[in-house]
């Protein structure tokens, strides 16, 4: 028996006096709260990172498609853009050399993305068509988009700038890079489309 004649101080029924923190220990808890909120940031960034770090997209587009290009290389933050041109306005440009260097680019760099613009999308489309292995798809809507990757494994994207407008073209990228390719049943079509 310690201190009060009965009372011992391991008993549960004792009273500990409450310790007074200062402000050193103040300020180490709120370092330490901010230093836990800080880090949980950066693992969440360097997550982010190594998500998409590998995601690479060719783009390009005729004097139809430039403006919204630019438009989706400043807007969507998931990918690292690859411009194949045309850079810079003028109505004398021709879709099919851009389409066919999209298609070329893709082929040689297994497992990346392609997006072309044109003003209907039509032109880009039957040009990058051409080479074997490319799947060009014309997508209108999102659903347009998803389904030519789940179904038709689609690798180029082709938007045009006269029919849709910057929001909805976002949302149709955004659809088309982040749905999968579904395999099964839709591998025996897919293979079925080369000649």
């Amino acid at each position: 028996m310690i201190g009060n004649k009965g009372i011992s101080p391991f008993r549960s029924s004792s009273v500990v006096a409450p310790v007074e923190m200062t402000n050193e220990h103040k300020y180490s808890r709120q370092t330490l709260t901010g230093r836990r909120r800080r880090g949980r940031a950066r693992t969440n960034r360097r997550l982010n990172y190594l998500i998409h770090k590998r995601m690479k997209l060719y783009i390009g587009s005729d004097h139809g498609g430039l403006e919204l290009k630019h438009y989706l290389m400043g807007k969507f933050k998931e990918g690292e853009f690859i411009d194949l041109g045309h850079f810079d306005y003028d109505k004398k440009d021709d879709y099919p050399e851009i389409a066919h260097q999209a298609a070329e680019a893709i082929l040689e760099d297994a497992g990346t993305l392609g997006i072309l613009i044109c003003s209907s999308g039509l032109g880009m489309s039957m040009a990058a068509n051409r080479h074997p292995g490319i799947r060009a798809a014309v997508c209108l809507s999102t659903k347009m988009a998803k389904l030519s990757r789940q179904h038709n494994n689609a690798n180029i994207l082709c938007l045009g700038g006269k029919f849709i407008n910057k929001g909805r073209a976002l949302r149709i990228l955004n659809k088309f890079v982040k749905t999968k390719f579904e395999g099964g049943r839709h591998q025996r079509r897919v293979e079925g489309i080369e000649i």
